[in-house]
């Protein structure tokens, strides 16, 4: 993975680079008489070395950049697809779980802990639903949870 992100990098660099001496000449190039001829003149040689040592910058800052923004991006996706197996597992066992617990409640033929059991049930579920999908801002979970933390800070 880290040779990919080297090969991005002087990737996009030697591309900045490329592009921006190959416009700078073009445009010198505009100037009348020979591209020789202008560089011949006093002071054109120290000229033409700033604007490589410039274009070399700018070549590695985007080329950083863009290694950065990749690998934000890769690492953003390795966050997601760890996030979906964790909800997936969570859903797979605390389901499973809660079918046990739903059965037995059946078994006990009590209309009040059947029903009991599945408003508990229907809450979890609800509760995997809604943290699968993000927790809403007004959610009573986000105020509690809020007070807690400047509780906990002194505030």
């Amino acid at each position: 993975m880290v040779v990919r992100f080297k090969r991005h990098f002087v990737t996009v660099a030697l591309i900045v680079f490329l592009f921006s001496v190959t416009a700078e000449l073009i445009c010198i190039g505009l100037f009348p008489g020979s591209f020789v001829r202008w560089v011949e003149q006093p002071r054109r040689d120290w000229l033409v070395a700033a604007i490589i040592i410039v274009n070399l910058l700018n070549a590695t800052l985007a080329g950083w950049l863009s290694s950065r923004m990749r690998k934000t991006a890769e690492l953003w996706r390795m966050s997601e697809r760890r996030r979906h197996e964790t909800a997936g597992y969570l859903n797979h066992h605390v389901r499973n779980a809660l079918s046990v617990i739903q059965y037995a409640a059946y078994q006990t033929k009590d209309p009040i802990a059947i029903g009991r059991c599945n408003q508990a049930v229907d809450r979890i579920v609800r509760a995997l639903v809604t943290a699968e999908e993000g927790i809403p801002e007004d959610d009573e979970f986000r105020t509690f949870n809020m007070k807690g933390q400047a509780r906990a800070s002194g505030q």
